[in-house]
């Protein structure tokens, strides 16, 4: 594993809050990791999409969120159809199919 790799073990630990991931060998909250900067576009009603773009090494999907400005739901969409145009769109894993 080098230095740009990411490797976040997946906590299902009972209280969410109590929940950490090490990121460059410190613990941090899962909260503040992982959700907080996802939920920062529904807070402020901007319409977002998820795009599929990818498989990560371990085999799982990996999306991009793509952000439109205020009432420009259209927008977030049709970017995400250019990208699926481009890149294929979602591949169910094997194991799934």
């Amino acid at each position: 594993m080098t230095d740009t790799d990411i490797d976040f073990a997946h906590d299902q630990s009972e209280d969410f809050f109590e929940r950490k991931l090490m990121v460059n060998g410190e613990a941090r909250s899962y909260f503040d990791s992982a959700v907080a900067w996802a939920g920062l576009t529904g807070m402020v009603h901007l319409p977002s999409t998820i795009a599929p773009v990818g498989v990560a090494r371990d085999g799982l999907p990996v999306g991009l969120q793509i952000v439109a400005p205020f009432l420009e739901d259209r927008t977030s969409l049709q970017f995400a159809g250019l990208v699926e145009d481009i890149l294929g769109g979602f591949k169910p894993p094997p194991e799934f199919v």
